[in-house]
């Protein structure tokens, strides 16, 4: 069985012997590069939104909290009202 790096040795030795034999592919390889890292990065970019967009867990337990207490009292209100 072949290791990741082998692999990754012999795709590259095979792209840079085809790019030598083969410039139009040597040109798409490059552009088909170019679009992977930019839809890498504008990944990247969308994860680190949402990431600070969330709300971290000490928030939504004093949110939790804070609705509970909201219950209690409403309860307190009904019961009285009857």
């Amino acid at each position: 069985m072949v290791d990741d790096d082998e692999l990754k040795a012999h795709v590259e030795q095979v792209e840079r012997e085809r790019a030598v034999h083969e410039p139009e592919l040597a040109g798409r390889l490059e552009e088909m590069r170019s679009t992977a890292r930019c839809v890498h990065n504008e990944l990247a970019r969308r994860i680190e939104r949402v990431d600070a967009d969330s709300a971290d867990e000490a928030a939504l337990s004093d949110l939790a909290d804070r609705l509970a207490g909201i219950e209690t009292r409403l309860d307190e209100i009904e019961s009285r009202l009857d």
